[in-house]
């Protein structure tokens, strides 16, 4: 883990927002919520956040679990959260590629757009499978290499399509925190997500977006006027892709 991503509430302050952390955790509870309603006998308990950053997502979510506890390897927004948040969640410096958790001892892991910081995904996705009981369950949100929009570079997110090679010739005219990204597409990610069963829910919340949001922002409210076809036509270019994960039993 590289020192940037240890001062990434730094780096990327909008972490500490509390609004815009909010509605995503929101998101987050209705898209478990819509599947634990769904899945009979499944009322999880313990849950981890795997790169809970500020804390402010896992504080959000923690409202509903018996034991919680947030991992990060930024001291700087372990520390807001400590002092800020939640007191019944337990914040710990921890690397999501080594964690400090028991095998088969957590209901639910949330990785909230984490892999892309990680030098190895697949010890991480490991480490996912390891810490979850036999049918416990992981929010999976993942950034996407091929999006046609990335929300905090709107100009030049679209270089990464381009091959590593010409990146490396050009990387110098922008900020590192852009390229320091490892971004993969979405073949990858179903890879790296094959040892589990998947739910997916990156269309239902494009097309149904007033079930994850209070208020509909205006983006959404867009693309939820295309027709459904369309949408999984063009999914391969979606700025993130959203899955719930199971551990098989």
């Amino acid at each position: 883990m590289s020192q940037e991503w240890k001062d990434f509430s730094k780096i990327f302050p909008r972490v500490l927002n509390k609004e815009e952390r909010r509605i995503k955790a929101y998101k987050i509870r209705q898209i478990i919520s819509d599947y634990t309603s769904k899945t009979s006998g499944f009322t999880p308990q313990t849950m981890i956040d795997i790169g809970c950053s500020s804390g402010i997502i896992t504080s959000e979510i923690a409202e509903i679990f018996d034991k919680a506890i947030g991992f990060d390897v930024d001291i700087n927004a372990l520390r807001y959260a400590k002092d800020s948040l939640c007191r019944r969640v337990l914040w710990v410096v921890s690397n999501a590629q080594a964690l400090p958790v028991k095998n088969n001892s957590v209901d639910l892991v949330i990785c909230n757009h984490i892999y892309q910081y990680m030098g190895d995904p697949k010890l991480m996705m490991n480490e996912i499978e390891r810490v979850l009981k036999p049918g416990g369950i992981c929010y999976l949100a993942v950034a996407n290499r091929f999006a046609l929009f990335f929300k905090n570079y709107p100009l030049i997110g679209i270089l990464l399509w381009l091959p590593p090679r010409l990146l490396k010739k050009i990387k110098f005219i922008f900020p590192e925190k852009f390229f320091s990204q490892k971004l993969v597409d979405r073949t990858e990610h179903l890879k790296l997500i094959s040892g589990f069963d998947f739910t997916e829910y990156t269309i239902d919340i494009l097309k149904r977006p007033g079930k994850y949001f209070t208020e509909i922002p205006l983006f959404y409210s867009i693309l939820s006027k295309v027709p459904e076809s369309i949408l999984k036509s063009l999914i391969y270019f979606s700025f993130s892709f959203i899955w719930i994960l199971k551990k098989k039993k």
